[in-house]
């Protein structure tokens, strides 16, 4: 790559004087690819500020020589301004012709100094790395004491760092410090030392020391161009403090160069443009769609300001600003011609701002205008097709949009993947498998070379899969084995496997995947191949540790592939859920919770799983920070899983989070499963009783008792519930009637155990009925392993047994419980027990 071109240093002004060049003058390159401020796409707002590793060439500054008519002096300083406007062109070669020529005809005269430290500059910018350094040490051992050596100094340690190595680095770093620390040195120089110790440091991995050069810099006040450096500083320790989360400090920085009137407009570029990918990243898209607007403003015509002009269009669409939207790019698109590479853009924007107004037929006008443009690129003709399909889907067109889709997927110009976008967005409108099939067959007979017939006959296989005829799925990737390129056969390996799994034929599934990593271990498919193992021994054998040593090896070595990386930390962290270390678990969920690098589904999972780890320990200020984010709107509280807002719900309730443990419930008696319905209706019967609400307990349990289920054990305990709640009502013939439908269904031991309990204490309290009641009481501490139903069942059937007039069985009974809970045997209750029996 052409390194940038470097700042000149000899300023001419009219009277022909060689002036010290100051901050006025100083100006970045026409030429910044060495300084990426460039928009970046909206997934990538952490690495805008950490620019690809390329120096500011320092001026280096020249002494002021006084020019009199001595026409050695003139024709040297003519010679100069030649040679300095070549390279400011980048014509280096002949730059570093005409520095020859001077340095040829004074080789040892003060008054070309400037022509070796130029010529140095000159081979750096033209790439030879090696002659800049041997030129730059003939300068300083000429001549050690003109007043630019420290400027030229800083351009000799970049050079050295270019080379890679490390004694140069060394080296580079040792120059940087002694200028930054040099009497000799001018502020402006100083600084440029300062910024460049500092890149230095960041690309060695020293970041602590970069972060300590960049904060000193940046605390300097930015009053005129001299203070470039200062302002530089700023830009590179946000993307610092950025990198490390801490987005409302680099935040600051970044508005502080905004604010700033001295911040020259190509730094206020590039931290505009981060403060709009900033606000853009946090949703806050008004903010972020003024934030490129005014980057727009501030440089229209370069790079990221004809970006941000898009950009500020994207941003208003998804603030749903839609007629405000439509309004301005009717009368941008107006200015325009047919869509072409440049444009497309705004069509597409305005076609989707329509679509969501619901304005269907004008939306598909202007994505046919993309479509039917010999211009447009393949990306928005193939967005545009897709779209259009879809406004005909959501108007139920569904003929329509199937002959429309068909249409596109013929065409020569979409790409394979955008056929089969375009057969996932029909596939579920189409109402039989035999239309889904057919159509599918349709999009394979369009292929237009062999591996696009794979890759659609492996999507026709998946689609067998999905609708659950597993033979015909298997039977087609055999015959797509039998004859694919090897460049296919791991695709199809890998589809054999997940259709092995997806049918519950986990040992046939195995030994594909294991195919996959002992003959493809360089394919794509791989990493998932080893994550799919882990997943699958880790169901069969939760003990086992090679899931955890095959997970590791993905997060060691995949990070690059984003989706396998990720489920591969998650389930490290739920190795560690399911085996009861919740510290661990938690750690690991942290990874996926608050990161941007993972598809937002693994995320929001990362999150759930987060939350039920700590509150597995106990409740904290994070645990009650993440439930309060799911709870900050309906639809999020219903994306989390239920068995969740179960665990988390009877938590709150065991706390006295009444308030919250409701909402939980709630949330999971909306769920269309009637389990968990049931589930939810106990949590609210059970939360209510504890609120002495009983009217409302009783309606959710009655509410739950109305529900058809086979699940005897759930059902059972919401009777359980219900029974109990009718006693403390005062409806104890309801009571009776419901404990003992719930001991009819042989549902739940612990279920049943409440209801005999219950029924104990209600006999107990008729003299003719306490035989039977104690029998029930026995029933309950013989066939029960819940210790506190036990205890209260011995405790009530000696009881029973001395009002009996039994002092044998209430003895007996009392020796087994001080055998079981000798614990007891300290109660108030207990001894009181004991005395009587004496």
């Amino acid at each position: 790559m052409q390194e940038c071109r470097h700042w000149k240093c000899l300023i001419r002004n009219p009277s022909r004087q060689i002036t010290e060049l100051t901050g006025e003058v100083m100006r970045i390159p026409q030429n910044l690819s060495c300084v990426s401020f460039f928009l970046l796409p909206s997934s990538l707002f952490l690495s805008c500020l950490l620019l690809p590793f390329s120096f500011l060439l320092v001026p280096s500054l020249h002494s002021a020589q006084e020019v009199t008519g001595d026409m050695k002096k003139i024709y040297i300083d003519e010679q100069l301004r030649l040679a300095d406007g070549l390279s400011q062109r980048g014509h280096y070669q002949m730059a570093i012709d005409e520095y020859r020529k001077i340095i040829g005809k004074f080789p040892d005269d003060p008054l070309a100094a400037d022509a070796f430290s130029q010529l140095a500059e000159a081979y750096s910018s033209y790439g030879d790395t090696e002659k800049a350094i041997e030129n730059y040490r003939i300068f300083f051992s000429k001549f050690p004491a003109v007043k630019t050596v420290p400027a030229v100094k800083i351009n000799y340690s970049i050079a050295l760092f270019r080379t890679g190595n490390e004694k140069n680095i060394k080296e580079a770093v040792s120059i940087l410090r002694d200028v930054k620390n040099t009497r000799e040195a001018s502020k402006p120089v100083k600084y440029a030392a300062c910024y460049h110790l500092g890149r230095i440091l960041l690309e060695t991995g020293d970041v602590k020391g970069a972060k300590s050069e960049f904060s000193e810099l940046a605390s300097v006040n930015i009053n005129s161009r001299d203070d470039l450096y200062a302002a530089f500083a700023r830009l590179d320790l946000a993307g610092i403090l950025d990198r490390e989360d801490n987005r409302e400090d680099a935040a600051k920085l970044v508005r502080s160069l905004i604010d700033n009137r001295s911040t020259p407009p190509e730094i206020l570029s590039a931290a505009m443009n981060y403060l709009g990918n900033l606000n853009f990243e946090r949703k806050q898209y008004l903010q972020a769609a003024d934030n490129y607007e005014q980057l727009w403003l501030i440089s229209p015509s370069s790079p990221e300001g004809k970006e941000a002009y898009y950009r500020r269009f994207e941003c208003l669409f998804l603030a749903r600003e839609y007629p405000k939207l439509i309004y301005e790019l009717d009368i941008e698109t107006g200015k325009l011609g047919a869509p072409d590479a440049q444009s497309e853009k705004l069509y597409f924007i305005k076609a989707s701002a329509l679509m969501e107004q619901n304005q269907y037929a004008e939306a598909i006008r202007t994505f046919s205008e993309i479509s039917s443009s010999p211009k447009s690129t393949p990306e928005y003709f193939s967005r545009s097709a897709l779209q259009s399909v879809q406004c005909l889907i959501l108007q139920t067109r569904i003929p329509e949009a199937s002959k429309s889709a068909m249409s596109f997927i013929t065409s020569r110009r979409i790409p394979t993947e955008a056929k089969l976008s375009i057969c996932s967005m029909v596939m579920p409108v189409l109402k039989t498998p035999h239309e889904k099939i057919s159509f599918m067959k349709d999009t394979v007979a369009t292929a237009r070379d062999v591996p696009e017939r794979y890759t659609l006959k492996l999507a026709l296989a998946e689609l067998y899969c999905s609708l659950s005829q597993i033979d015909n799925a298997l039977a087609l990737y055999k015959d797509i084995l039998a004859e694919c390129p090897e460049e296919t056969r791991a695709r199809c390996l890998m589809g054999m496997a997940k259709t092995y799994e997806a049918s519950r034929q986990d040992k046939e599934a195995l030994d594909y995947y294991q195919k996959i990593r002992v003959k493809y271990p360089a394919s794509k498919q791989y990493p998932e191949a080893l994550l799919r193992t882990a997943v699958l021994i880790l169901y069969d054998k939760p003990d086992s540790n090679e899931p955890r040593e095959l997970l590791l090896k993905i997060e060691n070595d995949y990070k690059g592939e984003k989706e396998v990386h990720g489920s591969a930390v998650f389930y490290l962290a739920y190795i560690d859920f399911i085996r009861g270390n919740f510290s661990g678990a938690s750690e690991g969920f942290r990874k996926i919770a608050y990161s941007n690098a993972y598809e937002d589904s693994l995320v929001l999972m990362g999150r759930q799983y987060l939350l039920w780890s700590i509150m597995s320990e106990k409740t904290n200020p994070e645990s009650d920070r993440l439930f309060a984010d799911f709870a900050s709107s309906e639809s999020s509280l219903l994306s989390v899983n239920p068995d969740l807002l179960l665990f988390i719900g009877n938590k709150f309730s065991e706390t006295g989070r009444l308030g919250d443990s409701i909402l939980c419930f709630q949330t999971v008696a909306k769920n269309a499963s009637p389990e968990y319905r049931i589930k939810a209706l106990s949590g609210l019967g059970a939360t209510y009783e504890k609120k002495g609400e009983l009217e409302k307990a009783v309606r959710f349990l009655r509410e739950g008792e109305k529900i058809k289920t086979q699940d005897k054990d759930i059902y059972s305990e919401l009777l359980s519930l219900l029974g109990a709640a009718l006693v403390k009502k005062g409806e104890k013939n309801e009571a009776v009637l419901v404990f003992e439908k719930c001991i009819d269904i042989s549902g739940s031991k612990t279920a049943s155990a409440r209801a005999r309990l219950g029924l104990a204490a209600i006999l107990s309290e008729n003299p003719e009925d306490l035989a039977r009641a104690n029998r029930y009481a026995m029933s309950v501490f013989i066939l029960s392993d819940d210790p506190e139903l036990s205890q209260q069942a011995m405790i009530l059937s000696i009881e029973l047994s001395l009002r009996l007039k039994n002092p044998e069985e209430a003895r007996a009974t009392f020796d087994e419980l001080q055998k079981r809970f000798p614990e007891l045997l300290k109660t108030d209750k207990v001894k009181k027990l004991s005395e009587k029996m004496r």
